[in-house]
């Protein structure tokens, strides 16, 4: 799960496993607790919230439940808001990515979080179409690294990685993105701009985004309360995964992803000056090995590995 080139897309992959793999056994759970807990209340119907919080948080640290409010929730309202802030967390991860990445590779964070100029998505006030991902990946300058592009070329035979799809996937982006959007700043309830995003996105298929399935969504009109899916949200973070797969490739056969390569193995060497060795094949081992300890990915170990640290005045002691 966290084989990447560029640092920001391994963490963010970490985290991201992280998180699918608290809210299911946390769903889980909660439907189970909210069971003990209906009985414990119909065998004791008037048990107090001090006996309730007694019997139920007791050695957990956990100071107080409002078991009352609970009682009250039901189980489409508790996923719904467990959806809510996996939704928040998902979002948050990319974004931050998105602002880490550029240690690394200059990158214009606003048109990278949108689908293509002809998708049609992106405008202005005055309806001007603007700049998207394909747009923002020419600007950063993919391709312009032919080493980088060969050492770290085995990154695109990961099932995630989907250039193809990059434009259906950001279209689903911007649905769950003006989702949170609308928790956030109107009330929970839905804007234009979602429903924009839901009428480009409900044309969608699993072809347009090479997804296993498109995340559960609910139609929705202007001011209408929001309706979110706990499985959407779950579908929704491999949208991101791919996203961000396919993005750490592209990006990693920039110039400027090179430089930063050359900069964090300059780093690394340091610490390891020992003579390479003679025979070709344990020298490139070596010199992935080296590069495994930067803060990089692991290159391959290949050829164009070493004629790129040496045309950087690196690697050059046999």
């Amino acid at each position: 799960m966290d084989e990447a080139c560029l640092p920001p897309t391994r963490a963010l992959l970490h985290e991201l496993q992280r998180i699918n793999n608290f809210i299911w056994p946390t769903a889980a759970a909660l439907w189970n607790f909210r069971w003990q807990v209906k009985g414990f209340s119909f065998e004791a119907p008037n048990a107090t919230s001090v006996e309730l919080n007694h019997r139920f948080t007791s050695g957990s640290g956990i100071s107080r439940v409002d078991f009352k409010y609970f009682n009250t929730m039901s189980w489409s309202d508790q996923l719904e808001q467990l959806g809510e802030m996996a939704l928040v967390s998902y979002i948050g991860l990319f974004e931050g990515w998105i602002v880490d990445v550029q240690d690394f590779v200059k990158i214009d964070e606003k048109a990278i979080q949108w689908p293509s100029k002809s998708v049609g998505l992106r405008k202005t006030k005055s309806g001007v179409l603007q700049d998207g991902i394909v747009e923002a990946l020419a600007k950063a300058g993919v391709g312009t690294s032919p080493q980088m592009s060969k050492i770290y070329g085995h990154l695109s035979k990961r099932k995630h990685f989907s250039p193809k799809t990059l434009d259906g996937l950001l279209t689903c982006y911007r649905y769950w993105k003006e989702v949170r959007n609308c928790m956030v700043h109107q009330s929970r309830r839905a804007s234009k701009a979602l429903i924009d995003a839901q009428s480009i996105m409900s044309t969608l298929t699993v072809v347009n985004t090479g997804t296993k399935v498109i995340p559960n969504w609910n139609p929705m009109s202007v001011d209408d309360n929001l309706q979110i899916s706990l499985q959407g949200v779950m579908g929704f973070a491999e949208v991101i995964l791919k996203i961000v797969v396919t993005l750490d490739v592209l990006l990693s056969s920039t110039k400027e992803a090179e430089v930063a390569f050359v900069r964090s193995w300059r780093k690394s060497f340091k610490a390891d000056r020992r003579t390479l060795p003679a025979d070709k094949k344990k020298r490139f081992e070596r010199l992935a090995s080296i590069g495994a300890k930067s803060d990089f990915g692991r290159p391959a170990p290949i050829q164009d590995l070493e004629d790129l640290l040496k045309s950087h005045g690196l690697a050059t002691r046999i």
